[in-house]
């Protein structure tokens, strides 16, 4: 008996995998502004999101018999990196969603790009392109746009704690990279999410915030952030990777801000200024140029799509 040719050919396939990726990590300012809405604390919110996300992971790394056990250096390093890189860059993210609307958060958080290309040049020399100059120029004047606007200015504390979550994912990617390599993605992205499920778990438990009494609407939005914001999202996209190479799903990733600013239209009536729109357009063209593969090059070694926010 011959076998039906698959519906999609493995390029639309990987390609569908990546988009729904994006729109996964795009819902997790959306979900979070809603789990704020009914009480949540953003440090209890990030717990749960955690703690629930961690199971979630696991569940995929045990379906897809991955092996857990990685070397003892190389758990250590992951658990560090979650439990203080990415536990640390989260609680700035969460902190500034709640003083600037989702769409400007997330934009804001999509200048990291830039800011890898420089931590790069500054700590290691890597060179930097005419294509990169151009995005780092793209980047800055984005940023000014979103910043400045006659019709609708933006909280200080809040800018400065989207920013800062920028310039901290920046450095936990770079620290990801460069003292991790070979560690499967899934696994790795286990290690790192239990690390700050634990970080932050201890920090509610010593401050007695801990708490699981939340309203029907909070548990929903938390168990949306777990399920579509952090496993889905990054299940789809270490799929999506297989099918169309780190490179290809990079770019295709950077339609995140793009969808959360959409979905924040639509789920919580926020709306920017014309020159704030031209600011986060031109934040996501340079971070398209710095995704974008260079022609008759070897790609760069990927950076391990952990998670965002």
């Amino acid at each position: 008996m011959r076998r039906r040719p698959p519906l999609l050919s493995p390029e639309a396939e990987g390609t569908l995998l990546v988009l729904v990726s994006a729109a996964g990590f795009a819902t997790l300012a959306i979900l979070a502004k809603v789990a704020y809405a009914t009480g949540v604390a953003p440090l209890v919110a990030l717990n749960w999101r955690f703690i629930l996300a961690t199971l979630l992971i696991a569940a995929y790394v045990r379906l897809n018999r991955l092996p857990w056990r990685v070397p003892p250096r190389e758990a250590v390093i992951l658990l560090l990196l979650g439990g203080v890189g990415y536990a640390a860059q989260s609680s700035l993210f969460f902190s500034a969603l709640r003083f600037i609307p989702a769409s400007a958060t997330s934009m804001l958080l999509y200048t990291y790009p830039a800011f890898v290309s420089l931590l790069s040049y500054l700590l290691w020399g890597n060179p930097l392109g005419r294509r990169h100059l151009l995005a780092l120029l793209l980047t800055g004047a984005g940023t000014f746009l979103l910043l400045w606007s006659p019709q609708l200015h933006l909280n200080p504390a809040g800018t400065s704690l989207g920013l800062g979550a920028a310039l901290v994912y920046s450095v936990y990617l770079l620290a990801n990279q460069r003292l991790t390599p070979g560690v499967n993605p899934a696994v790795a992205s286990w290690y790192i999410i239990g690390g700050a499920a634990v970080t932050f778990t201890a920090i509610n438990a010593f401050t007695g915030a801990f708490t699981a009494a939340f309203r029907p609407q909070g548990w929903l939005a938390l168990t949306l952030m777990a399920l579509f914001s952090t496993a889905l999202a990054i299940g789809t996209l270490l799929a999506g990777i297989r099918r169309l190479g780190a490179a290809r799903a990079s770019v295709l990733s950077t339609f995140e801000p793009l969808i959360t600013v959409l979905l924040a239209l639509l789920f919580l009536g926020e709306r920017l200024s014309a020159v704030q729109a031209v600011g986060g357009v031109f934040i996501a063209s340079g971070m398209f140029l710095l995704h974008l593969p260079l022609p008759l090059r070897r790609p760069a070694a990927a950076v391990r799509p952990d998670a965002r926010g």
